[in-house]
């Protein structure tokens, strides 16, 4: 009985607090307790918005909609004519490592995508200084419809030497004022996206053709707003990498003398630069990269930006691909949501779970989206399982042609 007593005073507390935190901003309700999530696994707040297809409708959860999957406005946009990738374009990608495309997203799509983002994250940004809504095809109908009919396949896919293209990780973050601190979320600190696994984008064979997407769903002026990246120029292709967990699954040594030489702080940061954006412009650079979110700068200045880890549509995977290793408590919303792709180490990532993008979509991918029931994708959270099946595959069962870097040594 006294702890049936204890238990429910803590209830009521944390649902006291929760209420206090989530109706800060008097425009904003909060919903009605959810029963236990889509799963059963969490209690989260839902609301009647849905799955966010309504640019207007104020909401904070659900992080998982409570509304099967539908078509969005942005299934049937008129989008303008895609870009082509020029030739010069193309060669400042492989020679500094990014590039950024301008003005190749509709306006109005973008101004769709940020109020989406705004209604999921305005909750959690009233007491956080950052939301992370990882795999956010899965949940939002806008963001997978702009996915599969927006332009970033078709920029991705002529980058990558005309060849079909998959999403492997997507999601939104938003990101506020956090004053003297800003190291509070793990992208302020100069990292390269490998998810601490083998491999690249978190578990592709090192052969794999892959690049990263970042877009801003508003102007970003890295001198005035902040918010914005920090790259290094010429990184990918430098030394470096392994300073920051880059593991090839290839055979090789590291020479730590040349290095220690040539990846000095002072080095990089002389070659790190911080990019300004205009709504509508598309940033990639290699999966290789060093990169940084800028600290906000004015306090009234809120960023939210999309993006994305996108491979060939034939790479190869030797690592467990879920999500993400971040823990629960970056994940602003709760547990990583992940997809049962069924594939092995060795396998190519033909699966629904990495869906094409790029040139175009393949039918039946986009179809399997759709169901009666919410996110028919979503077959678990990111937690102890998935971390136990990553661990297993890389001590045990990892594919042999994915193996050879396990030992590479420093030397």
């Amino acid at each position: 009985m006294g702890w049936k007593l204890n238990l429910s005073a803590i209830l009521a507390v944390l649902i006291g607090l929760g209420t206090k935190y989530f109706t800060t901003a008097p425009q904003y309700a909060l919903g009605p307790l959810g029963p236990n999530g889509p799963h059963g696994l969490l209690p989260f707040w839902i609301s009647e918005c849905g799955r966010g297809q309504n640019a207007d409708c104020k909401q904070h959860f659900p992080p998982y909609p409570i509304l099967p999957p539908a078509k969005s406005p942005l299934a049937e946009f008129p989008w303008p004519e895609k870009h082509v990738p020029t030739k010069e374009e193309i060669s400042l990608f492989h020679s500094e490592g990014f590039v950024i495309f301008r003005n190749v997203v509709s306006q109005e799509a973008v101004d769709f995508l940020r109020k989406i983002a705004a209604e999921r994250c305005t909750g959690l940004l009233g007491f956080m200084p950052s939301c992370s809504l990882e795999q956010s095809r899965w949940t939002m109908d806008a963001v997978r419809d702009f996915l599969f009919y927006g332009p970033v396949g078709h920029l991705a896919s002529h980058l990558l030497g005309n060849i079909p293209v998959r999403v492997i990780q997507e999601g939104i973050f938003g990101h506020r004022y956090a004053g003297n601190d800003p190291k509070h979320f793990f992208s302020y600190s100069p990292h390269v996206d490998t998810s601490e696994q083998i491999g690249l984008s978190g578990g592709l064979r090192s052969d794999s053709p892959t690049l990263n997407v970042w877009m801003p769903l508003h102007d970003v002026d890295s001198d005035v707003d902040g918010g914005s990246v920090n790259v290094v120029h010429k990184f990918p292709q430098s030394p470096c990498p392994p300073m920051f967990g880059v593991r090839p699954t290839y055979s090789t040594q590291f020479n730590s003398s040349l290095i220690n030489s040539e990846c000095t702080g002072e080095k990089i940061q002389k070659n790190a630069t911080a990019l300004s954006f205009r709504k509508g412009d598309i940033g990639m650079w290699s999966s290789l990269m060093l990169h940084s979110t800028q600290p906000i700068k004015r306090e009234e200045f809120v960023r939210y930006a999309w993006y994305a880890r996108i491979a060939g549509g034939d790479s190869t995977m030797c690592n467990y691909l879920c999500t993400t290793s971040l823990p629960f408590a970056f994940g602003g919303y709760g547990m990583m949501p992940c997809c049962n792709h069924g594939l092995q180490s060795g396998d190519k990532i033909h699966s629904v779970c990495f869906p094409q993008i790029g040139p175009t979509p393949l039918d039946e991918e986009v179809s399997a989206h759709f169901a009666k029931t919410p996110a028919p994708l979503i077959s678990q959270y990111f937690g102890s399982e998935t971390s136990k099946a990553s661990s297993y595959w890389e001590n045990q069962n990892m594919h042999a042609e994915c193996k050879h870097g396990l030992n590479n040594q420093w030397v």
